[in-house]
């Protein structure tokens, strides 16, 4: 009987893939894209409901603070949570991408 933790044998006869190229690009991709979206379809749909309130503001600008907060909030939940794929990192996400665009339409109504 083996005196190694079950999680260390595991670990220890597992067979690791080297990372190639393409697989280390399409990692990044993965980490990299749903901010972008998520972003890019907050900026749209609130462009869309706000008219009025965002008419002053470029779609190229409110899309890239809301992909900018995106990945920020998806940046810090990863650094915290450790863990990539969970339905709290992809909610930090959106939350920080509306409150991005709420920001925007809030200073164009006051100012």
């Amino acid at each position: 009987m083996s005196n190694l933790r079950p999680t260390t044998a595991f670990l220890r006869n597992r067979k690791h893939r080297p990372v190639t190229p393409l697989l280390g690009t399409w990692h990044l991709l993965g980490l990299a894209v749903p901010p972008l979206i998520v972003g890019g379809l907050t900026a749209l749909f609130a462009k869309w409901l706000w008219r009025r309130e965002l008419r002053a503001t470029p779609l190229l600008r409110l899309g890239a603070t809301s992909c900018t907060a995106a990945a920020l909030g998806f940046g810090c939940c990863l650094a915290l949570l450790r863990q990539d794929g969970g339905m709290t990192a992809y909610a930090v996400m959106t939350v920080c991408s509306a409150l991005s665009v709420a920001w925007f339409a809030r200073r164009r109504r006051s100012g």
